[in-house]
């Protein structure tokens, strides 16, 4: 997936396949192509979560576990404001995954 559709590697990369896995070869793209388009790709999150930790590691030069256990509770469960894909919108990563409506994160939190 790294090469274009266009490039003589994708197409030689593409025919070795074809050629090692015969007749299952369509069935077996489909499957793949489809796990691809379910990938969530946001680097934008791995980016905020450095912000937030940076100056932890500044001052500390270490993180405490709480502080990630909460800022992993905080983005699986914080709802969508936009997204490409409209079903995304108004929900979380947690409710995504479950298909339950999660509460409120500070109820669930006790406070």
């Amino acid at each position: 997936m790294r090469y274009s559709y266009e490039s003589s590697e994708y197409n030689l990369l593409e025919a070795e396949i074809g050629l090692a896995l015969g007749k299952q070869y369509n069935d077996i793209r489909k499957k793949f192509d489809e796990l691809i388009d379910k990938t969530v790709r946001a680097s934008s999150i791995v980016e905020c979560i450095n912000s937030l930790i940076r100056p932890y590691l500044f001052l500390k030069r270490a993180v405490p576990g709480n502080f990630l256990a909460l800022l992993q509770f905080y983005f699986n469960t914080r709802e969508y404001r936009r997204s490409r894909k409209k079903g995304r919108i108004g929900k979380s990563p947690v409710e995504l995954l479950t298909g339950k409506k999660y509460g409120n994160p500070l109820e669930v939190l006790g406070y």
